[in-house]
């Protein structure tokens, strides 16, 4: 009997360990705080209070994306930030229509944005790029974007690395 009990206990610790943890269930009082007003994406903040946990994710491989949206400042000087803003905007709901299982969407900044994903592989990633490449041609200003990407393979390489390393890109 003994036995039964240990082994079910074992189950059950390893499938709780397995499990990906990457985005939270969002409090009101968070909604406010993590959520940026013009895309309804994640914000910095997000990014910045989840880089501890994902630190600690120890299901790889873990992939950081950075996306960059390209002349944002010229079609906000020549046409105006509403321009600006849509061009902001049709870029998150591309990455919304595209978006992988497994994995989290942010705005970090004024025209970058931040994907984390867990559990794919280069190619997958590299298709996925090239999915969201397609989406933005879709735009009003087709002036695309600047990706870059940081695999971490193993506990070695953190997520502040990755991000050094995709932003680099």
């Amino acid at each position: 009997m003994s036995i039964i009990i240990i082994l079910v206990i074992g189950i059950l610790i390893y499938r709780k360990s397995k499990k990906i943890i990457i985005a939270r269930r969002l409090k009101r009082d968070d909604k406010i705080r993590f959520i940026d007003d013009l895309t309804c994406l994640k914000n910095r903040a997000y990014l910045s209070d989840s880089l501890k946990a994902w630190n600690n994710n120890t299901i790889y491989p873990q992939t950081i994306i950075v996306v960059d949206l390209n002349r944002l400042k010229e079609i906000n000087d020549k046409y105006g930030v509403e321009e600006g803003d849509k061009q902001i905007r049709g870029l998150a709901n591309a990455l919304i229509k595209t978006q992988l299982d497994n994995s989290d969407l942010m705005r970090s900044d004024g025209n970058e944005f931040v994907i984390y994903a867990v559990g794919y592989t280069q190619k997958q990633i590299v298709s996925y790029i090239h999915k969201i490449s397609k989406e933005l041609k879709k735009l009003p200003y087709n002036y695309g974007a600047e990706f870059g990407y940081s695999i971490i393979e193993n506990k070695l390489k953190t997520i502040e690395d990755a991000l050094n390393e995709a932003t680099m890109d």
